[in-house]
């Protein structure tokens, strides 16, 4: 096993995750583990989702692929990823087909955040240069997620459907029951999202930390169990969606601080950086904590009635045989 795993470098090692994810999904999909307890098969498929696309991306960074390169792989991987979404909506969610398709989307994913995080790679010259990236997008995704309005923290509350779209699922063992209008047939549940700013930020810092000589190896290995902490977290009930370039940030940053050798410029700009950081964290943090829940949506056949408008704290009552959202 170790000679097997030893021989995974590179380009060819990050085809060969992609192609065993991809294979997995499918024996996922026709429920191969539905016999494991479902909590013990979400923790299982939490843990190789989030390992193994790590793994995967740490390899193809090692390579240090060349820009013309890592924009063949954003460029195709886009496609494979905008066209099995397309015909996946096509075929429906329930088949042999639409799992096949979704295990190919899922690639494609993969393959365009690994090619674009390569080539925001390739813009950082300076290895000082990561300590503040990291510290200012440790700020911007807590500010992203927590803050309502925002794109990200709408998708995450109000359009899940899109979330699926755009970013890696982490299957469940089995799905769930299927409602009286779905037939039965193999399909994939999620049970958790990964967005592509996580894959394409750990793809760069991944490749850094290759082309400087940093603790790559520590790194990955702290990296993995922490976030596999932290997604067990997210999956916790009642829990929101979670910042996941918080804890990639700090083990980056914490694992490789010796090789941070700042001027006394340079250290105040991190600092700055740091302050602003802070402050973007704390403001969506706050406006998250004291935003207005929604107002529940009255039915479309009593929206118009005189007496929906005479007093907002008598709801009105449920159109019959309506199953909650």
């Amino acid at each position: 096993m170790r000679s097997a795993l030893s021989k995974l470098t590179g380009v060819k090692g990050l085809l060969a995750v992609m192609a065993g994810l991809a294979l997995l999904r499918v024996l996922f999909g026709f429920g191969a583990f539905s016999w494991l307890h479902p909590i013990v098969g979400g923790l299982g498929s939490a843990a190789i989702f989030i390992a193994a696309p790590l793994f995967g991306l740490y390899l193809g960074a090692e390579a240090l692929p060349k820009a013309r390169w890592a924009a063949l792989w954003l460029v195709l991987g886009a496609a494979a990823h905008i066209g099995f979404f397309l015909l996946g909506r096509q075929l429906g969610p329930v088949g042999a087909g639409p799992v096949v398709v979704e295990a190919l989307m899922q690639s494609g994913l993969l393959a365009w955040s690994f090619g674009l995080g390569i080539l925001v790679g390739w813009l950082i010259k300076d290895l000082n240069l990561l300590a503040p990236v990291a510290i200012f997008l440790i700020g911007f995704d807590v500010f992203l997620v927590f803050t309502p309005n925002t794109f990200v923290g709408n998708v995450i509350r109000e359009n899940p459907e899109v979330l699926q779209a755009v970013a890696m699922s982490v299957p469940a063992s089995s799905a769930p029951e299927p409602e009286a209008e779905v037939p039965s047939g193999p399909r994939v549940t999620p049970i958790a999202m990964v967005g592509p700013a996580d894959l394409i930020f750990s793809t760069t810092f991944f490749f850094i930390l290759h082309r400087f000589g940093m603790r790559v190896k520590k790194t990955l290995k702290v990296l993995i169990p922490v976030l596999g902490v932290y997604l067990v977290m997210a999956l916790t009930p009642g829990v929101p969606g979670l910042p996941a370039l918080v804890p990639i940030g700090f083990v980056i940053l914490w694992v490789n601080r010796s090789f941070f050798k700042m001027t006394r410029d340079e250290k105040l700009g991190t600092l700055l950086v740091t302050i602003l950081s802070a402050g973007l964290a704390a403001y969506g943090i706050y406006r998250g904590a004291t935003a207005p829940p929604p107002k529940p949506e009255a039915p479309a056949n009593q929206a118009d009635a005189p007496e929906a408008l005479e007093s907002d704290a008598t709801p009105a009552p449920a159109a019959p045989d309506q199953s909650p959202s």
